[in-house]
């Protein structure tokens, strides 16, 4: 029987049970051995179970120590981090999306060896991340902004959840397309020049060795490992880029009719208070509506956001209606407070033009005139026109970024 060398084979100094009857080797070479009990092997994985069974057909065998083996070319780091959890538990490794080379290590090993709980459990972490209902993005949305969340001129927190060009790739491995539409539209919210650009992996300021008192050198798996990447950049491929493209006109688009069309130009509530009072711009009027004015420097306020005050914004509809029915809610003298939320560096800009606008004197106005709010019925019904937008566009994102072959052949399953 064929024996691993030990001089090129570690033992790995935890997964290596003297009472272990089977040895499981990782690397292309290989180069780090595991001993552990074929039940432990065999429970979670249908894949692991056959192995052992075509392993007690061979009649030579590779061996390591006088014990059987089993060959992966998975990448060692990769490999220890699935050991770690199928003998510890899933307790035992952080698997959050703040962890994401861990997240992306056992999602994809258990996805390849079909361990299902292992892939539940990661891909429930991998969509807190990118929800697939809207509900569940606005909640991620509500934490990136607030007080107490870190945030980028995007207003996404970087450090709390992978970067959206690291989740496309491994999506498409691990066979969850639908992650693609909630990835998408955060891609689509970065400058065209970043998109094109690509992301520049961080490097990890952590060990990326099983056993970190030696210093082993690892080999390329046949999937590829998102802690040894070897190009430092991450790209979108052609078609992808195109189709995130497109999809950030299209959601750019959106943005500026619905400023035109469901602000600027909204007609009053039936049930406005203030239906009597004529419209600012008649001359015959005397006293100016506060639901119109209201109106109105909503949309102001919507168009300094969406001009560029704080990036991203443009391309957002969702966020740009959600924030509408704040301010609205708010009154424009609160205004500071709503605007604040779009980022920590670009607040002051954006509460600057606000008061500016708010403190001219216009028709001989005081400043106490400008902040009267619009009225509770047309509040509400604003919001309500507002709801029903951001259904509308939740549910033709896949649409916009060109993702419908998905929807159609059933790979988006859980897309609401």
């Amino acid at each position: 029987m064929p024996e691993l060398p030990a001089h090129t084979v570690e033992k790995h100094t935890e997964f290596f049970f003297p009472d272990g009857n089977i040895v499981l080797a990782a690397g292309k070479d290989p180069t780090l051995a595991f001993r552990l009990h074929k039940g432990i092997v065999s429970r979670w994985s249908t894949v692991f179970r056959r192995m052992l069974d075509t392993l007690e057909t061979l009649s030579d065998p590779f061996t390591f120590l006088s014990y059987d083996v089993l060959m992966f070319d998975d990448d060692p780091v990769d490999f220890e981090r699935l050991i770690r959890v199928l003998c510890y538990g899933t307790a035992s490794v952080d698997c959050s999306p703040t962890n994401f080379p861990v997240l992306a290590s056992i999602l994809q090993l258990s996805h390849k060896y079909r361990i299902t709980h292992l892939q539940d459990h990661t891909m429930g972490h991998l969509i807190a991340a990118y929800p697939l209902t809207l509900s569940g993005w606005d909640t991620r949305e509500a934490y990136a902004f607030s007080p107490s969340a870190r945030r980028d001129r995007l207003g996404s927190i970087r450090d709390q959840r992978p970067h959206p060009l690291e989740v496309v790739s491994l999506a498409l491995r691990v066979g969850a397309p639908q992650v693609l539409v909630p990835v998408y539209l955060d891609i689509a919210r970065f400058p065209v020049s970043e998109i094109i650009r690509g992301y520049t992996l961080v490097p990890s300021t952590t060990s990326n060795t099983p056993n970190s008192s030696s210093d082993r050198r690892t080999t390329a798996p046949s999937i590829p490992s998102i802690s040894t990447l070897d190009r430092p950049t991450i790209h979108l491929p052609v078609l992808q880029t195109t189709a995130v493209l497109r999809g950030k006109e299209i959601l750019q688009h959106y943005v500026a009719d619905f400023i035109n069309v469901s602000v600027e130009n909204r007609v009053q509530s039936p049930l406005c208070r203030y239906i009597h009072i004529q419209h600012p711009h008649d001359p015959v009027a005397t006293p100016e509506n506060p639901c119109v004015a209201a109106f109105a420097r909503l949309s102001h306020e919507l168009l300094v956001m969406a001009a560029g005050v704080s990036g991203g914004v443009d391309s957002d509809p969702l966020f740009v209606m959600k924030c509408a029915v704040e301010i609205l809610k708010e009154g424009t003298s609160q205004v500071d407070n709503s605007v604040t939320k779009l980022g920590a560096d670009d607040a002051p800009a954006a509460i600057e033009v606000s008061n500016s606008d708010l403190l001219e004197s216009g028709n001989g106005q005081n400043r106490e005139e400008h902040t009267r709010e619009a009225c509770v019925a047309c509040i509400e019904s604003f919001k309500q026109t507002v709801d029903l937008t951001r259904q509308h566009v939740w549910s033709h994102l896949p649409t916009w970024f060109d993702l419908r072959k998905f929807i159609e052949n059933g790979f988006a399953e859980g897309w609401e």
